[in-house]
């Protein structure tokens, strides 16, 4: 299992990690510290062993009422995960409020995933709301055997 707390960017513009499990920990530096890390500039880029999916969890440190939300509770969101699946394309995550700050954030189709936190969030008006700081949480990944149906 791999931890991983990067706060500065690798020249190429993403974080590679290829470990069959391991944690992203993000916002636990200084608060003076600003890293680009996790922005759409510097994404993280996940890879498991080919044949296998990848099952995300998020915790939020600092949120208790914080969870991954479905479509309609928008309004009362905090970040927006943006996740590109290497098979089946872009899909946005809102971390919102909810009863638990550990949650299951996605599940992978491909064996890859590319995924950053977006400033902007829809708020329940239709509005763009630009997010001024992103928060603090571990998230937690795992390649698992995909199922044969």
């Amino acid at each position: 299992m791999t931890a991983l707390s990067s706060y500065v960017c690798p020249r190429e513009g993403k974080v590679r990690i290829s470990s069959q499990s391991g944690h992203v920990v993000h916002g636990l530096q200084h608060r003076s510290v600003h890293s680009l890390v996790g922005s759409d500039s510097c994404p993280w880029s996940i890879t498991v062993k080919p044949g296998q999916k990848l099952n995300m969890k998020i915790i939020i440190l600092g949120d208790e009422d914080a969870q991954p939300a479905g479509n309609d509770d928008i309004g009362l969101c905090s970040t927006l995960f943006v996740i590109n699946d290497v098979i089946s394309g872009i899909t946005e995550v809102a971390v919102c409020a909810g009863r638990s700050r550990e949650r299951h954030l996605y599940t992978s189709v491909g064996n890859h995933v590319t995924l950053y936190m977006s400033r902007d969030l829809l708020t329940d008006h239709g509005q763009i709301d630009r997010v001024l700081e992103y928060p603090r949480f571990i998230l937690s990944y795992e390649g698992s055997i995909l199922s044969s149906s």
